[in-house]
């Protein structure tokens, strides 16, 4: 079970890193919009956007399943005692800058989907 617990972790880990990397490729397509020549890229980044697009549905899931595990298994497998009581607030401060990144997120892809679909 410690290994599945583990792995489920690292696999987390990693798709909130993923997903943070998909923000920064749609930022950059968002900013990439706004400029006069973006016609000419228009194509290749909505079909970019698509497939990040329907990536991120498969993150969100797994960072709510891995999510779920992580929490029921937190106190066995990532407690530490060194940190004691102080991680708490660390985690508190981390999920509000998280939401912060998914409120940022949520907003992008709304633009986006906005720009593309004038086009059509």
């Amino acid at each position: 079970m410690s290994i599945f617990i583990m792995l489920n972790n690292f696999i987390h880990d990693f798709v909130v890193a993923l997903l943070f990397s998909i923000l920064l490729v749609m930022n950059w397509i968002y900013l990439q919009s706004k400029k006069k020549n973006f016609s000419i890229r228009k194509d290749f980044a909505k079909e970019i956007f698509s497939y990040l697009n329907k990536t991120t549905i498969w993150i969100w899931a797994l960072i709510i399943v891995g999510g779920i595990i992580r929490t029921i298994s937190y106190k066995e497998f990532e407690w530490s005692e060194a940190a004691g009581k102080d991680q708490i607030p660390a985690l508190i401060i981390k999920h509000i800058l998280l939401v912060i990144l998914v409120i940022f997120g949520t907003m992008l892809q709304l633009r986006l989907r906005k720009i593309f679909k004038k086009e059509n």
